[in-house]
């Protein structure tokens, strides 16, 4: 693993960058936009949650979404603390798939 320990990348804020601790860092920024961007759409989906176009599988979709965020973002963490154990690897790529999936169903529900 090129970036030991969290938050920090090897003690550092912000590490020299070489190329394999540069996409370790690119992957863990992407994943705190990933973080907002879920954050906001949450609470834009509550917003519209009235919304004749709103079901039920979108509302379930959306709290799956945020849940799944949030245990993927505990993943990683533990994945950098834990040195990327094949189990907790399968399980980030799994979450990741789910992510995928429950926002193609969201994507799916509102264009109907």
């Amino acid at each position: 693993i090129s970036c030991k320990g969290f938050p920090t990348c090897n003690g550092e804020w912000w590490p020299e960058m070489t190329a394999n601790i540069a996409i370790h860092m690119i992957h863990r920024f992407g994943a705190y936009l990933v973080a907002l961007f879920v954050f906001f759409y949450f609470v834009f989906m509550k917003k519209w949650e009235r919304q004749s176009w709103f079901s039920q599988p979108i509302r379930k979709s959306t709290h799956m979404i945020l849940s799944l965020t949030l245990i993927q973002f505990v993943v990683g963490i533990l994945n950098v603390l834990f040195e990327v154990p094949v189990f907790l690897s399968i399980l980030h790529l799994g979450i990741a798939a789910l992510l995928i999936g429950s926002f193609s169903r969201v994507t799916y529900e509102v264009s109907k």
